[in-house]
């Protein structure tokens, strides 16, 4: 999912949650904000082989629902906007941006159904 889709979503939440959720449904991209800018201009479609090890990494520590309950501990509007983050990507995702929950505990994917 595009990050304006993410701005977007943050934007809703802050009347109930305040501007930390907005934060936090942010926040789990921008590892991808380099990439993104050098794609828009180039004007190319977006392409994960182009990610580094780093940014896919910290990509999928910021997708993790481990680090979205342990959030939730301290900050719950934060993980709250993390969670919704990561509920949308999850079904818009695919390939090396599957959504990994446990990472780095395992390298489960959820896998979004391709259409026909």
């Amino acid at each position: 999912m595009h990050l304006k889709w993410h701005l977007l979503s943050g934007v809703i939440g802050i009347p109930q949650f305040g501007f930390i959720f907005f934060i936090g449904a942010v926040v789990p991209d921008l590892p991808l904000i380099y990439n993104e800018i050098k794609i828009r201009k180039a004007r190319k479609p977006f392409n994960s082989n182009t990610l580094s090890k780093v940014e896919l990494i910290i990509y999928r520590v910021f997708h993790s629902i481990l680090l979205t309950i342990v959030l939730w501990l301290f900050k719950p509007e934060l993980a709250g906007g993390i969670l919704l983050h990561i509920i949308l990507d999850a079904f818009t995702h695919s390939g090396k941006m599957a959504w990994q929950p446990l990472y780095p505990l395992s390298a489960f994917t959820f896998k979004r159904k391709n259409k026909k």
